[in-house]
């Protein structure tokens, strides 16, 4: 029996006033359903509306016309109780040390000190930054800053995860070992999660389901499953399949990354 979706999008579209006073259409209607436990990379081209998307179940922005429902619920603005953002940008507070980041949210809702630090002692160390839980920002890596955003984002246990690109910033390397880590905390913790990437290693690695995106305005142009068990193991990155899936990935984008080149 077909489980339920968790998250349901249902003829999502959105139009912006460029800054000339133009109409820019950025999504045409999209639908799309996201399973409980489900991991979904978007990606397509630059400007496609992957993040708008993104923006627009997260209750960030608001659609022109269409519905976002999560766990049945119509999505009318943020929904700090069932979803978490994590972006490109840490967006961590200088002055705060790595556990006092993660307990933020848990302060904004209020949750009393003596049980905000279980809490905020198990996500430090999910994402194995116990031996620097007392460091600040400026103490840290990169990577070790987006951890930090990831730990943060766990901690008020949202059921969906948003993440927009939140290894764009990170070299390559740190990159594999980053994504290598998310596969397993999502398997652990079994977040719903939908995940924007530019990178096709990357969404090949981490993603149940690939949600191909066309060149503007925004459609969805092909769905690609990933059939293979996670937490994913650094060795799929060389196998057969995952040279099948990426390349059926790179051949769906083709033609949508020339046609953003050809109105460039």
């Amino acid at each position: 029996m077909t489980p339920r979706p968790y998250v349901s999008v249902k003829g999502i579209s959105k139009t912006y006033t460029s800054v000339r006073g133009e109409f820019v259409e950025a999504l045409s209607p999209v639908d799309l359903e996201v399973y409980p436990g489900e991991f979904v990379c978007l990606i397509g081209p630059s400007g496609c509306g992957k993040s708008t998307l993104l923006s627009i179940i997260g209750g960030l922005t608001k659609a022109d016309s269409g519905a976002v429902n999560i766990s049945g619920s119509l999505v009318t603005g943020p929904m700090p109780n069932e979803v978490a953002f994590v972006f490109q940008d840490y967006t961590l507070l200088p002055w705060r040390t790595v556990e006092r980041n993660v307990s933020l949210g848990l302060e904004l809702k209020r949750v009393a000190k003596k049980e905000r630090e279980p809490t905020v002692a198990r996500c430090v160390a999910l994402v194995g930054l116990t031996s620097h839980a007392k460091a600040f920002p400026r103490e840290l890596s990169g990577g070790m800053q987006q951890r930090v955003a990831v730990a943060r984002a766990l901690a008020v246990d949202p059921a969906v995860l948003l993440m927009d690109e939140p290894f764009g910033a990170l070299d390559e390397q740190t990159r594999m070992v980053l994504g290598n880590d998310l596969s397993s905390i999502v398997a652990k913790t079994d977040k719903t999660t939908l995940f924007v990437t530019h990178s096709l290693s990357e969404a090949v690695y981490l993603a149940d389901r690939l949600v191909v995106m066309s060149a503007s305005p925004g459609r969805i142009k092909e769905i690609i499953v990933v059939d293979e068990e996670r937490p994913r193991t650094p060795s799929f990155r060389t196998s057969e399949k995952f040279r099948e899936v990426h390349e059926r990935l790179f051949n769906s984008l083709r033609d949508e990354i020339f046609a953003v080149g050809r109105d460039a």
